[in-house]
């Protein structure tokens, strides 16, 4: 049994895989993909997003990709790297890929010049190439991989970049990057996607909930505040609290949902909170 029918809502609100329909442009989340498009417009050549699990790195990655492959003068893919148990051949054939190289090469220099030579071409179509590369934490002692990405930013025509880079992962990548001197004096832009503040949490909660379809208002202002308490302000957490909170709430048929139930569900499902 769902609760969608109980609070008349025609969508899932609180679910936890990415959906550029439940995009909420936060404070947070906004300032970091206005400064990332900024260096992706600039073609600066590489720029670096962290932050802590569940604060919406993944989300931003979608947003930036769809955003940016709106726009007819850029051609933008993403690579997820699930592990860090792949070949430099992987990664390169994922670029390659990536380009529209539908040729099979037999040797790291053919397949690079092959590379290059498509970006030289794109470059006189006047199209600027970016590659996202999300859980780029998964780059750790991976040496290889963050050279040959520096290896690519060496390449420019016209005083920029013939491909721009967009990292993006949690801070376990940071200690990587910054051994290879040449590659982290290369990055742009750094930043830091924090956790939401008390004020982006509500409007947030309320967000999902307006896409989804409610027509009522089911948090009080104090279960809301307890939501910001317990889950820090990361978005996981967020949802994680809420989507246990309307099933309970449905199951007891309550409304609306008060701060007692959410410290309870926050004790329940484990979620430290000092309230």
């Amino acid at each position: 049994m769902g609760f969608e029918d109980f609070f008349h809502l025609k969508l899932d609100p609180f679910s936890n895989v990415p959906d550029p329909r439940f995009f909420f442009s936060s404070y947070e989340h906004k300032l970091a993909i206005v400064k990332i498009l900024y260096t992706i417009d600039k073609m600066r050549g590489l720029s670096l997003l962290v932050g802590d699990v569940g604060t919406g790195k993944t989300t931003v990655s979608r947003k930036l990709l769809l955003t940016i492959n709106k726009n007819p003068n850029f051609k933008a893919g993403l690579i997820v790297l699930t592990n860090n148990h792949f070949k430099l051949s992987w990664f390169l054939d994922r670029v390659a890929k990536f380009l529209n190289i539908d040729d099979d090469y037999d040797n790291y220099e053919e397949i690079k010049g092959a590379i290059i030579s498509k970006l030289i071409s794109y470059y006189k179509s006047n199209k600027k190439v970016v590659l996202i590369i999300d859980e780029a934490n998964n780059l750790k002692e991976r040496d290889d991989i963050i050279e040959e990405i520096r290896g690519f930013l060496n390449y420019e025509l016209g005083n920029r970049k013939l491909m721009t880079f967009v990292l993006i992962g949690t801070k376990e990548i940071l200690p990587y990057v910054r051994r290879n001197e040449s590659f982290y004096q290369r990055i742009a832009m750094k930043l830091q996607l924090k956790p939401l503040s008390l004020t982006s949490t509500k409007e947030y909660i309320k967000y999902r909930l307006k896409i989804a379809g409610a027509d009522v208002n089911i948090f009080t202002d104090d279960a809301l505040n307890i939501i910001h308490e317990a889950s820090n302000g990361i978005p996981r957490l967020i949802n994680i609290i809420c989507d246990n909170a309307l099933l309970d709430a449905a199951l007891q048929k309550k409304l609306p949902i008060d701060g007692n139930m959410i410290k309870d569900i926050s004790k329940l499902y484990s979620i430290e909170s000092e309230i």
